[in-house]
């Protein structure tokens, strides 16, 4: 998901260290960053296979076509051959001939169709990848401002869009234009995740912003100091753990 420094800042409880807080948003920004240049070299690189393959497939495409020409002239100079010669001999040989010709046009039919297959395959591959990429895309844009849990984002994301985004397909929206959309509302995603939000299992993602008053004075579902732990276990963490862990206990 795309954030900044100062999104992260703003995330810091009262009263934690800066030194500490400092070596969480470095190792997240860097993190960040290579997840980030990953994507757009992993784009670059599927477009490029795509297009690779698509020019591969036209080939062979083209081979077969101008094969089965060659063929069927050669069998049609046959048959008139044979028409024009009456001894059995000679039409004997030529059958024989043409059984030849029609056996090797069927092994390159079918030649064509195992090679067909497996490229279409891959192109089917490499259109899921970055129809993938584009949904998670949205639906990071989608969820900016939103407040909700970080810790409960992919929970959010499995709700809305289904495992796999399988809630979700491109569309074909007219004018040669294709939309993401939902399979059963016909919505966007931005909208499908407004409108799961308002919802009574959508509301428990969203972290409270109030404050004072009530039972629990506006209380997040994360909220430093709730736990301990010490700053050699802290430092041990994966990168990607040590945010959450920052926020929800007290580093000493």
């Amino acid at each position: 998901m795309a954030f900044t420094i100062e999104q992260l800042n703003s995330l810091k409880p009262e009263g934690f260290e800066d030194e500490k807080w400092k070596a969480v948003t470095d190792g997240v920004m860097k993190l960040h960053s290579e997840d980030t240049n990953g994507l757009v070299n992993n784009e670059a690189r599927i477009k490029q296979e795509k297009v690779a393959l698509s020019e591969k497939l036209a080939a062979i495409t083209k081979t077969a076509e101008d094969s089965k020409t060659a063929y069927e002239e050669k069998i049609s100079e046959l048959s008139k051959q044979l028409a024009d010669n009456s001894p059995d001999s000679i039409k004997k040989a030529y059958e024989t001939k043409m059984d030849e010709l029609n056996a090797a046009l069927e092994e390159s039919k079918k030649e064509f169709a195992e090679k067909d297959t497996n490229y279409q395959k891959q192109i089917a591959e490499l259109t899921h990848g970055v129809f993938q990429r584009d949904c998670m895309d949205s639906f990071e844009k989608s969820i900016q401002g939103k407040n909700i849990d970080i810790n409960s984002i992919d929970a959010v994301r499995q709700l809305v869009m289904g495992d796999g985004f399988s809630k979700f397909a491109r569309h074909e929206m007219g004018g040669g234009k294709s939309e993401i959309t939902s399979n059963e509302t016909g919505k966007n995603i931005s909208t499908s995740v407004d409108d799961f939000l308002t919802t009574p299992t959508g509301k428990h993602f969203v972290m409270s912003t109030t404050t004072g008053g009530g039972a629990d004075g506006g209380k997040t579902s994360i909220t430093a100091g709730d736990k301990k732990m010490s700053v050699a276990d802290f430092d041990a963490l994966p990168e990607k753990e040590k945010m959450a862990a920052a926020l929800s206990h007290d580093i000493k």
